[in-house]
């Protein structure tokens, strides 16, 4: 079983979570995050995940293998970053990112 955690729990976020927990076998959505707080939590009651209100706390959670990343484009790079330097797996809505120099060094962090 794959435990995923999402991050951006917007109408994009929950379709997300909606058809991981849902419709698809093998995954088990564990933790989520939004920025806010009441995002996170209404998130959360579909797939009975721990709610956080920030992306570090899913990256940072033993129990998250891999992320669904689907907060706004801007914050995309950043939270990347971070995912592919804790070791997740990674799923990005696009875009990876918002400028040229930020999708470099994604493609460099994940190289090395």
């Amino acid at each position: 079983m794959l435990k995923v955690g999402v991050i951006g729990c917007g109408m994009i976020g929950r379709e997300h979570i909606k058809r991981l927990s849902k419709k698809l076998q093998g995954v088990q959505v564990t933790a989520v995050s939004d920025v806010y707080e009441e995002s996170a939590k209404k998130a959360a009651e579909i797939c009975g995940a721990r709610a956080y209100s920030d992306a570090a706390q899913v990256i940072a959670d033993p129990a998250v293998e891999a992320v669904v990343i689907t907060a706004p484009g801007f914050a995309h790079a950043d939270i990347v970053l971070q995912a592919i330097k804790a070791g997740k797996r990674i799923f990005c809505e696009k875009p990876l990112a918002t400028t040229a120099e930020d999708c470099k060094k994604i493609v460099e962090a994940e190289i090395a």
